[in-house]
């Protein structure tokens, strides 16, 4: 019978060990893109990944995840000014998108997003 009960009141108890621990990890959101396919937030992500890693310690665990929905630009924009289901996106440098939100000015592909390759069929030299 004390096996029972006991065995009852863990059952009861551990959903709620379970939902401390979800709750103590903070999840920051940012866009899927344009479809399942769409890899342009890849490597923006893991840059802020591995910032909120170097945080944790000071501001806790923080989690960057995709959201579910693939969205345009213009979705994406008014979805982080709604609050509904983006918190951070990565953009070009915008006036108006810098009135309404708040800006992080880094250069987080370090400049490289100028360089061009330039590629053309062998047959063509």
């Amino acid at each position: 019978m004390f096996r029972k009960h006991a065995l009852l009141y863990i059952l009861m108890i551990l959903p709620c060990f379970c939902i401390q621990a979800i709750a103590t990890e903070q999840l920051v959101r940012y866009p899927l893109g344009s479809s399942q396919d769409d890899f342009r937030y890849a490597y923006p992500v893991r840059v802020l990944q591995l910032a909120l890693d170097n945080t944790a310690e000071e501001y806790g665990a923080v989690r960057a995840v995709n959201t579910t929905i693939a969205m345009k630009t213009s979705r994406i924009i008014s979805e982080l000014k709604k609050g509904r289901f983006l918190d951070v996106i990565t953009s070009g440098a915008n006036r108006d998108l810098e009135k309404d939100l708040l800006s992080v000015p880094i250069c987080i592909r370090k400049g490289i997003l100028g360089i061009r390759l330039f590629l053309i069929d062998k047959e063509s030299q």
